[in-house]
């Protein structure tokens, strides 16, 4: 069955350069975006298939779904049967940072490592917020260019305080802040939501004691410094965080890391599924309003707002929903 929304779906073949309007083709439509796991913005759609369309791997998708621009990548596999229905795959620009590499890295911020990786390969690029913290100079080598960037992410939140992220907006690989995302949306009750999942664990990402060492080797020492909540290990046992640091940061850095590292990192982690109605201003990184009376207790906050880490847009025929992760604790 074709979709009855106003969809905007044109294919350019990667080979001939022919660009082909095949909205009024499409059957189903799933858009995937995650903020972590260096898993890229994924469109996964129906496809019946007319004579005179060819889907060839590398062509263009792009997507706008009642005038919104959704999604803009390009297709990596696609299924097809005798019955002239296809499933179609394909990906964002963020794709391409999965490429593994050897690459130097002076001191300079995450944002300027972002830009020299996008130039590097050619991948089209903005900054939106750019970070200000200088991370170390590094040698990374059989890495993937997620993971160079990422680490220096990483870095900059413990010592700049600020979440930067990553993402692809319609064709631009984006490098912004977390508190630039925020939408006006609230989902709670009566208003959008459809079902939640709540999850807490101290499994994973949780620590309530840090040790640090930093390998002097001139001295031929090793410096030990360990942080840590002695409420939480009565509780919990011991959860330790293990982290070798550069020579050059000194005692008081170290210390101060430390605490921040345990700030961060002592407390449950609260993760909350939501299913709700579909709305494409939508995506992860988002920032939403939550307003759910039951999870009060659970420490979810009214009109507080939320980042969603993951969204699936699913939409088939005049439905579209949407599964939100949400991030409420940690």
């Amino acid at each position: 069955m074709v979709l009855k929304m106003k969809i905007e779906m044109v294919m350019q073949n990667a080979e001939t350069g022919i660009c082909v309007d095949i909205g009024n083709l499409v059957t189903s439509i799933q858009w995937d975006t995650r903020i972590e796991d260096n898993q890229p913005g994924k469109l996964r759609f129906g496809l019946y298939k007319e004579e005179g369309i060819e889907v060839t791997y590398g062509s263009i998708v792009r997507l706008k779904v009642e005038e919104i621009p959704v999604f803009y990548g390009y297709i990596f596999s696609f299924h097809e049967t005798e019955s002239k229905e296809m499933t179609v795959t394909a990906y964002d620009q963020m794709r391409y940072l999965q490429n593994k590499d050897t690459m130097v890295f002076t001191d300079s911020c995450a944002s300027q490592r972002f830009k020299e990786i996008c130039q590097a390969f050619s991948l089209k690029y903005q900054i939106v917020k750019a970070s200000s913290y200088l991370c170390p100079g590094e040698v990374w080598d059989n890495k993937s260019l997620y993971d160079m960037i990422q680490r220096a992410v990483d870095v900059t939140l413990i010592h700049e305080k600020e979440w930067y992220v990553v993402y692809d907006d319609f064709g631009t690989l984006t490098f912004n802040s977390l508190r630039n995302m925020k939408t006006s949306l609230r989902f709670g009750d009566k208003e959008l939501l459809t079902g939640y999942e709540f999850t807490g664990s101290i499994d994973e990402d949780t620590y309530n004691q840090v040790k640090l060492v930093k390998e002097d080797t001139e001295a031929k020492k090793r410096e030990i410094y360990i942080t840590k909540d002695r409420d939480t290990i009565r509780k919990w046992g011991i959860l330790q965080h293990f982290q070798k640091i550069e020579e050059k940061a000194n005692g008081a850095q170290i210390k101060e890391l430390a605490q921040m590292i345990l700030k961060s990192k002592n407390r449950p982690k609260k993760t909350l599924k939501i299913t709700t109605i579909g709305d494409w201003n939508v995506r992860a990184g988002s920032g939403i309003l939550l307003n759910i009376s039951d999870l009060e207790d659970k420490g979810v906050g009214k009109n507080v707002y939320y980042s969603v880490m993951a969204c699936s847009h699913q939409l088939s025929n005049e439905n579209h929903r949407m599964e939100l992760d949400v991030r409420v604790g940690m």
